[in-house]
């Protein structure tokens, strides 16, 4: 009999059939997730330095800056919800997720060497259509890879430790991109636009070799015998049904809201140290890489918290970490380094464990709802998401850029803009996220598919697919 936690939770899912919980191996599992290494490297570089590059280096002015990002992500996000429909629907030799990671890669490799070593004169049109690119590759990637790792990984607590791991990855990369700004600066004054010229030939090379390794080393589960197939058509109504369903939005609502949150604090960052404390570009790269850190070990301590507490109460506990202390951000001295990074270290532990437990917990909400339908939608749940991610995104740079721009902002300028203008930049940076965060956590507050309960969903799609493998 198995035994159970304090709040009601099964051990592990003893209880479940052998090939619902078993794992993938270490080896397997690095090479999987090898990918999200550039993949999530990108994201950083996308809204922290980017719009500032186009902003001073390319010589586009903020507002414009704003509407290109503002006007792509919301083109964008109506192509989400077919890209899910699309996965849903694919059956090839090669899997069904695969396929699709090559696509993605391929078109966020074009991306890249295209708005990374744009030149001064880059018109508006040229920033749109590189970010339309690249935004579409990597919504190819954000449905496909996660739904590759919710096939590989069917138990409640693997689950989490394959997203775990995945955000690892992202962080590592994140890690060694913020690597290069603080080589430069150690060699010498770098020219302007080296950094993100780096990045992007880095980015571009790496991508393509770690795909290649995934691809090689890990297998793709077979879509489940029971599926019923999506519809033969992309209609408004299914994703209406989708969201009807609780547990469903409450995580896109809940993932909105946490993106907008951290785009907002990434897209103000360097004109917050710079502008408002006064902080030098190798000093504010020695910030973001020490809170990354601190954010890459703190994987392994809440994935504990997910062990003990599960999901919903560790996505809590990291978010609330979040809300409290960014606010404090804004009462950080000037120029006193000793003080900030600890600071920045501490906001840093608290940031990994809400990317990758919605994300765990769309792939349980993914399984309950094909026990109830008869239908996989685990691809179309993962285009809600990324449509989530985009909104956030979008809203973030556009209003964020739009506001400093209308209070006569000028990211030259440094520390010599207005008092006022510094005034508005501090309480964006640290208000805005905090406070979406906030809207975030309370969305997530009713979910209620735990352990115990995704065990008997699991059991019960066990049952069904076997029983659909034996008929056929």
């Amino acid at each position: 009999m198995p035994t159970g936690h304090a709040d009601g939770r099964a051990d592990d899912g003893a209880s479940l059939p052998a090939a619902v919980s078993s794992r993938l191996s270490v080896g397997r599992t690095l090479a999987f997730v090898s990918p999200v290494l550039p993949i999530g490297a990108v994201v950083l570089p996308l809204t922290l330095y980017l719009p500032a590059y186009y902003g001073s280096y390319v010589g586009l002015s903020l507002g414009v800056v704003g509407f290109c990002f503002f006007l792509v992500r919301t083109l964008d996000i109506g192509l989400d919800p077919v890209l899910g429909w699309v996965v849903d629907r694919t059956r090839t030799r090669w899997g069904q997720c695969r396929p699709w990671m090559v696509a993605g890669a391929s078109l966020t490799v074009v991306a890249i060497l295209l708005l990374f070593l744009a030149r001064p004169g880059t018109t508006a049109s040229m920033l749109i259509f590189g970010l339309l690119l690249i935004y579409a590759g990597m919504s190819i990637l954000g449905v496909a890879q996660p739904a590759w790792a919710a096939r590989l990984a069917p138990d409640y607590d693997d689950r989490s430790r394959l997203y775990a791991w995945m955000q690892i990855a992202a962080s590592s990369g994140t890690l060694l991109l913020l690597g290069l700004p603080m080589i430069i600066g150690a060699l010498g004054k770098p020219k302007p636009g080296d950094e993100l010229h780096l990045m992007g030939l880095g980015l571009a090379s790496v991508l393509p070799v770690t795909l290649a390794i995934a691809l090689w080393r890990t297998p793709e589960p077979a879509v489940p015998a029971a599926h019923l197939g999506a519809d033969k058509v992309v209609r408004l109504r299914d994703y209406a049904r989708l969201l009807a369903r609780p547990n469903v939005l409450r995580l896109v609502i809940s993932d909105l809201f946490v993106n907008l949150g951290t785009a907002t604090s990434s897209t103000l960052f360097l004109f917050f140290w710079h502008a408002a404390r006064g902080y030098s570009g190798p000093e504010t790269s020695f910030i973001i890489f020490m809170y990354y850190l601190a954010s890459l070990i703190s994987v392994p301590a809440w994935l504990k918290v997910v062990h003990r507490t599960g999901k919903r109460i560790a996505l809590m506990a990291s978010g609330m970490g979040f809300v409290v202390i960014m606010p404090m951000m804004a009462f950080l001295p000037r120029h006193r380094l000793e003080i900030v990074v600890p600071a920045m270290c501490l906001l840093g532990l608290t940031f990994s464990a809400s990317t990758f437990l919605i994300r765990a917990m769309a792939a349980d909400a993914a399984d309950e709802a094909r026990l109830e339908t008869g239908v996989d939608r685990l691809g179309q749940i993962y285009g809600l998401l990324s449509s989530t991610a985009k909104v956030g995104s979008a809203l973030a740079v556009g209003v964020a850029f739009a506001i400093m721009d209308r209070i006569g902002f000028k990211p030259a300028l440094g520390e010599a803009n207005g008092p006022a203008a510094l005034t508005v930049l501090t309480l964006v940076y640290v208000g805005a996220p905090a406070l979406s965060t906030a809207v975030g956590l309370a969305a997530i507050v009713g979910y209620r598919l735990d352990t115990a309960e995704h065990a008997r969903v699991r059991r019960d799609l066990a049952r069904l697919d076997a029983e659909a493998a034996a008929a056929a």
